[in-house]
C-alpha cells in the first residue's frame, strides 16, 4: 500500500503546539530566575543571597499553587498524552493495512482540504475495491453506541460524535468527485476504535464501527467496484490536487 500524507495530522499539530507552549513556559521561568539573581546582585549586593532565596520561594509558591500547577503541568501532560495517543492510533491502522494491501492501493492520510471536507479525515483509502474513509479513535476506556451517540461505560460520559462528521464528508467527497466527472461512490466508511473498546452498538449508525484487527477483513469482503489503475490514479490526483 502506498501512503501519501496530505498534511500533518490534527493530533500531531495539537501535540506540537502544546510542546511549544510548555517549552515557552519553561524558558520564561528560567529567565525569571536569572533575572531575580542578577537584579539582586546589582541592586542588593549586601543581602543578595537572602533576597534571591525569598524571591525564588515566592516564585515557587506561585508556580506550584493549585491553579497554576494544573495549568502548567497536569493539563499539558494530559492533553499531550491524548494527542500522542491519537497519533499512535493512526499509525497502528496504517501498519495493519500495509500488512495486507499491495501497491495497487493508495492511502491518503490526514486529509483536510476545507473545500472538499469538513474538518479532517484521518484516512482515505483508494484501491480496486473502491474508496474508503477512515476516522480513527484511540480513546481510553470502554464504550457503547446508542442511536449514533458514543458513551463511556464509566459514568455514561458523552463523547463527541464522529459519525455525523464522517457521514457529511461522505456526501462532500462524492459531490466533489462528481464535479470532476468522476462517478465513483464511497464503498464504506469506518470508525476504527483501537483495541476492543466498543462493547455494544444499538440502532443503525450508517457507518461501520470496528477495530484495527478487523478493518482489513471488512475491506476485502466489501463489494468489488473493480476500479482500474487509471481510475484509482484519477481519484487520488483529484483529491490531492484539488483547488
Amino acid at each position: 500500500m502506498i501512503v501519501r500524507k496530505y498534511e500533518e495530522s490534527y493530533s500531531y499539530k495539537k501535540a506540537h503546539k502544546i510542546i511549544k507552549i510548555r517549552n515557552t513556559v519553561i524558558v520564561v521561568m528560567i529567565f525569571n530566575i536569572i533575572f531575580i539573581i542578577v537584579f539582586n546582585l546589582i541592586f542588593n549586593k549586601e543581602y543578595w543571597i537572602e533576597s534571591t532565596s525569598f524571591s525564588l520561594v515566592l516564585l515557587g509558591v506561585y508556580i506550584l499553587s493549585s491553579k497554576n500547577r494544573k495549568l502548567l503541568f497536569k493539563y499539558t501532560k494530559e492533553k499531550l498524552y491524548s494527542y500522542q495517543k491519537g497519533m499512535k492510533g493512526e499509525e497502528i491502522v496504517i501498519d495493519e493495512l500495509k500488512k495486507t494491501l499491495d501497491d495497487s492501493w493508495v492511502y491518503i492520510c490526514n486529509y483536510s482540504n476545507q473545500d472538499v471536507c469538513s474538518g479532517d479525515i484521518d484516512g482515505i483509502l483508494v484501491g480496486p475495491k473502491g474508496v474508503f474513509l477512515f476516522e480513527v479513535k484511540n480513546w481510553s476506556g470502554s464504550f457503547y453506541v446508542v442511536k449514533k451517540v458514543f458513551y463511556n461505560y464509566k459514568g455514561g460520559k458523552y463523547f463527541k460524535n464522529p459519525i455525523k462528521q464522517l457521514k457529511e464528508n461522505e456526501a462532500k467527497i462524492i459531490a466533489y468527485l462528481r464535479s470532476k466527472n468522476i462517478k465513483i461512490g464511497i464503498s464504506q466508511s469506518f470508525i476504527v476504535m483501537i483495541g476492543d473498546s466498543i462493547k455494544s452498538i444499538s440502532g443503525k449508525t450508517g457507518i461501520f464501527i470496528t477495530n484495527e484487527n478487523k478493518v482489513v477483513l471488512e475491506i476485502l469482503n466489501s463489494p468489488n467496484q473493480n476500479l482500474s489503475i487509471e481510475q484509482i490514479q484519477k481519484v487520488t490526483e483529484a483529491l490531492e490536487f484539488s483547488e
